[in-house]
């Protein structure tokens, strides 16, 4: 036995799912060396990399005492850092982007090593259309019984996307960054007239029918007609088509119950919102404290002064409330960035001026938005009461209720969009948002689309296509499943669009109303009537692969009190107990907001590429299943824990800290293998955990790349990990998953070890190429501590 033969202790990646779930899982055998696969079969070479730009910079208080570069940062390698998967055939070979930030100088400062470094590989891969699947029809469609039929069309053939995202300014002249925006311009003004060619045949038969069409999402493959239903069958004989949707109203819906007695219980515990943010719940605050509250310009995404969040929300402008004070700032201008109608008669989203809002009805947008970005901290609610029965009519509130009516990310702007109620304005929003010249850097979706056809990873209605396309743009996409429940927690997968959707970051609600979860975080445990179930089969080389795509990210908190209204010309704060999925998603946005705002501030602008903001946020959750924290892999239910926050700088209160990211991209199977910190690890550590995630374009194909991570620490030599010695531990997530997670506890086993990370790439999908990004840290503290 190898294992005891070398005295290693070994944890493998299926123990904690299979005692729970049937996910399913490969076999990883007892093998631990790098060079063995499944069943202990080779999986492939190893990848050589060769550097070719080092950025090595030291720290103090915020600014650079040290610099050193090697090599020369051309806007060229910046494309190709932030999206290596489009730029294979260019060249031959693809950018791997790699940076180290840790505390050095007894946490006086931090090193920082970014690295770019190039792989040759195989060019041989199809980017052109991958939709030979047959035809696919939802039912509604079929029992249309109406005299005309209103339908979104997938054309088929429509090309992969290739637009790269927003070019990386930071470390490159003006001039070179404007010409590789122009580029990105000429490439979709380019698609955009090929996929008007291939339109060409369907819409002259549309016309020919007495039918009309629609191009306002054509970008992205999809027209929408309108065409007598005697000629349906007509359509679905056509070979340029691939997909067919209801494009009917009333196929989206919001998800937290805003007036049902069943969702406002008088009798259950108080979350308050603002009391959420301590340090020893999500750890919010830690952040604040530091200056990361959204206050921070992203030139690459917009002008603004301040981060973005989008709130794409379903219904009429009148359920947004866009003259509460709680969106003012402390000078009372607002933080309303834009505000977008979105309607479908003409099909069009546009800007305006005011929301014509209503002082009753629905409040969902107006609550959604107040989480994530409420402020009443620095006397916005002067002189107006906003439902506080503790106000004197005098002009202050007291500060318990300013805190508590405060959300997470009270310094970001707001970006309002008013979609009507169906799927296909949804898409023309997030295109809108996409398209406009202030990006959104995270966007809110606190909404579902209830498809024919649940848990299915394939990119399969037009919004979902318009999601992929946010995704590659370098948006994060945050949303909350429908309430459809999680119990049992071992039942079938129930998982609605977007939520099935591997580019979208998928958000549960844990019971905050609970007594046990309000006297301590770590008794938390699922909301079951505030959550769904993932656990998504996935096609890997031709087989199903069951239960393999967890679909969940993260869990935050599912219901909560003093949420914002739209009562009242200035907004009202309504203090009864709201639940759902569309409460947990804004709190994830919010902290995105943070956390963005943080790396930004550090100069680490690689978090505006597409993917990277998605995978650290992976890192932050406590791990926890219930109240069993879980050290491999991703739940079904449960993501990767409940949201926490860990704020790595020094001061902080988390000990020894370091963390590290990588991005890579290959073409055929093999290893990957790379040492993320360049010293052992620091005297301390109590917590190692690295969590992996691939980036797949769902809109063309059905099938995923087969993936999965592995840990191992080794005995360090002389003081460096250039070369380090024997393997002590090691620990792999072996799932199918598309996501992954690796944790290792306790300093015994970590402190003064290097710690050496292996993708495995057992297999690659249609696309051609498989690409994943690792995010790895060590703390002082665990997971589930606070800081």
């Amino acid at each position: 036995m190898l294992l005891l033969a070398l005295g290693l202790a070994s944890t493998f990646g299926c123990s904690d799912f299979d005692k729970e779930d049937s996910q399913e899982f490969r076999q990883t055998g007892l093998n631990i060396e790098p060079t063995n696969g499944r069943d202990g079969e080779k999986t492939g070479p190893v990848d050589e990399e060769r550097l070719v730009y080092q950025r090595h910079e030291v720290r103090r208080d915020g600014k650079v005492v040290s610099l050193k570069e090697t090599g020369t940062l051309t806007a060229e390698l910046v494309k190709r850092a932030q999206a290596p998967w489009l730029h294979i055939e260019d060249t031959g070979s693809v950018i791997v982007e790699s940076e180290e930030l840790r505390s050095i100088e007894n946490d006086t400062a931090e090193e920082r090593i970014y690295s770019l470094y190039s792989i040759n590989v195989d060019t041989r891969r199809n980017t052109k259309s991958l939709d030979t699947r047959p035809l696919e029809v939802d039912e509604d469609v079929l029992n249309e019984k109406g005299e005309r039929s209103y339908l979104n069309v997938k054309l088929r053939d429509t090309p992969v996307w290739q637009i790269p995202p927003p070019i990386d300014r930071t470390y490159i002249s003006t001039e070179d960054a404007d010409k590789a925006e122009l580029e990105r311009t000429e490439l979709i003004r380019q698609r955009a007239n090929n996929i008007e060619t291939l339109s060409n045949g369907l819409r002259r038969w549309t016309e020919s029918v007495g039918g009309k069409f629609d191009t306002t999402s054509l970008l992205i493959g999809w027209l929408k007609l309108d065409i007598p239903t005697s000629q349906l069958d007509a359509l679905l004989q056509r070979a340029d088509i691939v997909r067919v949707t209801s494009a009917k109203a009333n196929s989206l819906t919001p998800n937290a119950c805003i007036t049902s007695p069943t969702c406002n219980l008088a009798g259950a515990g108080t979350w308050r919102l603002g009391e959420g943010r301590v340090n020893e719940r999500l750890g919010v605050d830690e952040f604040w404290w530091k200056g990361y509250s959204g206050a921070m310009a992203n030139p690459t995404f917009h002008g603004d002064s301040r981060l973005n969040v989008a709130v794409l929300e379903r219904g009429a402008e009148d359920f947004w409330e866009d003259e509460a004070l709680w969106w003012n700032d402390y000078l009372g201008s607002s933080r309303i960035s834009r505000r977008v109608k979105c309607v479908t008669s003409p099909q069009n989203c546009a800007d305006v001026v005011n929301f014509n809002d209503a002082t009753t009805g629905n409040s969902h947008p107006t609550m959604v938005g107040g989480i994530i970005a409420a402020d009443l901290l620095s006397g916005q609610a002067y002189g107006s009461s906003m439902g506080d029965t503790c106000w004197s009519g005098g002009g202050s509130h007291c500060a318990d209720w300013e805190n508590a009516s405060t959300g997470i990310a009270r310094h970001v702007n707001v970006q309002m969009f008013a979609a009507a109620t169906t799927e296909y304005t949804l898409d023309n929003a997030i295109l809108n948002a996409i398209a406009s010249s202030k990006i959104p850097d995270v966007m809110n979706l606190s909404t579902s689309h209830k498809e024919t056809n649940r848990c299915n990873p394939t990119s399969s209605y037009t919004f979902e296509d318009a999601i992929e396309a946010a995704y590659q743009t370098g948006v994060l996409v945050v949303n909350g499943p429908d309430n459809v429940g999680s119990v049992p927690q071992t039942g079938a997968c129930n998982l609605d669009s977007p939520g099935d959707l591997p580019t979208s970051f998928t958000v549960n609600g844990f019971a905050s109303a609970s007594s046990n979860c309000q006297s301590d975080y770590q008794q938390c445990v699922i909301d079951g009537s505030a959550s769904a179930r993932g656990g998504i089969d996935v096609t890997v080389s031709g087989l199903v692969r069951s239960r393999a795509m967890s679909g969940i990210d993260l869990q935050a908190p599912g219901r909560i009190t003093f949420r914002g209204s739209q009562s009242g010309n200035d907004g009202t704060i309504i203090t009864t107990n709201t639940g759902g999925t569309s409460i947990a998603a804004p709190h994830v946005s919010g902290a995105a907001a943070l956390v963005k705002h943080w790396l930004l501030a550090t100069g680490r602008s690689w978090v505006n590429s597409p993917g990277r903001l998605h995978t650290v946020m992976l890192s932050m959750g406590d791990r926890h299943r219930g109240t069993v924290q879980s050290s491999t892999g991703f739940d079904y239910v449960h993501g990767a824990g409940k949201l926490k926050l860990r704020p790595f700088w020094n001061g902080s209160g988390i000990g020894a800290w370091g963390n590290h990211i990588r991005t890579a991209t290959t073409t055929s199977v093999g290893l990957h293998t790379y040492y993320p910190f360049s010293q052992p690890l620091p005297s301390g550590t109590e917590n190692l955990k690295c969590v992996m995630q691939e980036h797949e374009y769902m809109a063309n194909k059905t099938d995923v790349s087969d993936q999965y991570l592995q840990v191992t620490l080794r005995d360090s030599s002389g003081g460096s990990c250039t070369s380090p010695g024997n393997p002590t531990t090691t620990s792999f997530d072996a799932s199918y998953d598309l996501k992954h997670m690796v944790a290792i506890e306790g300093q015994s086993s970590l402190v003064g070890q290097c710690v050496e990370v292996t993708i495995h790439r057992m297999a690659i999908s249609s696309a051609g190429s498989a690409s994943a990004s690792v995010f790895c840290t060590y703390t002082g503290i665990g997971d589930n501590e606070p800081n």
